[in-house]
């Protein structure tokens, strides 16, 4: 054990607490790697093994760590894992399942040239061993500051099987990760929020929850750097309230406010200020489904813009252009999907063809599309692509558009509303361009048809 505390089993650790506070002592563990060679993993926290101490003689708190742990890597090579927090055992059986806890913040610091060759976590590693939840467990926050040099495996904010209660923090100044950036842990939950600044460097993937666990919410800022893809929630496993995910420069092939292969995020909030995706923007998940998803596209260059996901239901999603340069919009998903509600508007910027419906498969049950401002240099479709929709309303009050269809492109529509306020259209059909319409409703108050 490390540092004092009141809850300790530790007699002298508990006299120690008093001894402290009342001269305002704060216990650390600060650890600086300059150059070298470290076989094996570095960890901030303590291990909870002893192998002088017989089982009956090592306290329930063994190797805590009431105190902070401050690393810093300048140089060397680690050929291991590095943890801010403590490691764990499960050696002594089921009456010491709480061993190598820590009570505290955890500080990683990496730049110069350092060669991490393993994976970089803010808190613990605990024990994959049932019943050993709380080993290695970090009470407190972490924050990872990397600079410069290279991972050549995944940072993650919390643990690898550790739980953290508290929130973490990833800021990525330059450096080269060559594996993925996870807010939260491995398969250790984050009890709390994570947050995933990129400014520089490059990195394959970025999650703001786990790879397979959750976290409490999200936050994403891309400022900088070149990421493959975005991810507001978690990989193969694990649930969040909310995400958010801001862009304003750097560079990304496809974004999701949701998750990737399994769990659910709740609400989703992407934010386009900036930055090239050269592949899609996706409010929901790529394969797993959302409630409320929300983009919001204000400059940059973006493809292609989806207020669902990939392959995903949303019960409810909207999709602005209110300044980017988009290929084309889709107020639903792409390949599959059910999507219950759908709001696309443009208000500036410059946007190919609008879609207020799904793309390739799945289905969307209403849509409303409204044309408030900036260039379509394409057509207008109140429907999907080739995925059928229940009902339309399209409303435009300006802009010049080349062809308004209140239906689908190639895909059926129950019933269509289309009502022209303003603004240059060439035509305006109250069906779809190759598809059918049940019902049809076309206003035409003012504007030119030309």
């Amino acid at each position: 054990m490390t540092g004092y505390s009141a809850a300790t089993s530790d007699l002298l650790g508990s006299m120690g607490n008093t001894y402290l506070n009342n001269r305002g002592i704060t216990t650390s563990v600060n650890i600086t790697m300059t150059g070298g060679t470290v076989n094996g993993s570095i960890y901030g926290g303590g291990y909870g093994y002893s192998n002088v101490l017989a089982f009956d003689r090592i306290a329930v708190d063994g190797g805590c760590l009431y105190g902070n742990s401050n690393i810093y890597i300048s140089g060397g090579t680690i050929n291991g894992n590095v943890f801010g927090a403590g490691r764990g055992t499960d050696l002594y059986g089921n009456t010491r399942t709480t061993l190598a806890q820590m009570y505290g913040n955890t500080s990683i610091i990496i730049e110069g040239n350092p060669v991490i060759s393993g994976s970089v976590f803010g808190a613990g590693e605990g024990v994959n061993t049932a019943g050993y939840q709380l080993t290695a467990q970090l009470t407190g926050n972490t924050e990872i500051n990397m600079l410069s040099g290279s991972i050549s495996n995944n940072v993650y904010g919390g643990g690898y099987v550790g739980r953290t209660t508290g929130s973490t923090i990833i800021n990525i100044e330059g450096g080269n990760i060559s594996g993925t950036i996870y807010g939260g842990g491995n398969a250790g939950v984050v009890v709390g929020n994570s947050k995933i600044n990129i400014d520089g460097g490059t990195v394959l993937d970025v999650y703001g929850g786990g790879q397979q666990a959750g976290v409490s919410n999200s936050s994403i800022d891309l400022s900088g750097g070149a990421v493959r893809d975005i991810y507001g929630g978690s990989n193969i496993s694990g649930d969040l309230t909310s995400s958010t995910i801001k862009t304003s420069s750097g560079s990304a092939r496809h974004i999701y406010g949701g998750n990737n292969a399994g769990g659910i995020t709740t609400t989703t909030s992407v934010t386009i200020n900036g930055a090239t995706i050269s592949g899609d923007v996706h409010g929901g998940g790529r394969l797993t489904n959302t409630v409320s998803a929300t983009v919001v596209i204000n400059d940059g260059i973006v493809n292609a813009a989806y207020g669902g996901g990939f392959s995903a239901n949303v019960d409810s999603s909207s999709i602005i252009n209110a300044g980017g340069d988009v290929g084309s919009i889709f107020g639903g998903s792409n390949t599959a999907g059910t999507v219950d509600n759908t709001s696309v508007r443009t208000t500036g910027g410059t946007t190919g063809n609008v879609f207020g419906g799904n793309n390739m498969g799945g289905q969307t049950n209403t849509t409303s599309v409204t044309i408030d401002g900036g260039t379509i240099t394409g057509n207008i479709f109140g429907g999907g692509h080739a995925a059928p929709t229940g009902d339309t309303f399209v409303v435009i009050n300006t802009g010049d558009i080349a062809n308004a269809f209140a239906g689908g492109d190639l895909a059926k529509v129950a019933s269509t509303y289309i009502v022209v306020n303003n603004g240059s259209v060439g035509n305006v059909y109250g069906g779809g361009n190759k598809a059918d319409a049940d019902f049809t409703d076309v206003k035409i108050n003012a504007g030119t048809i030309r």
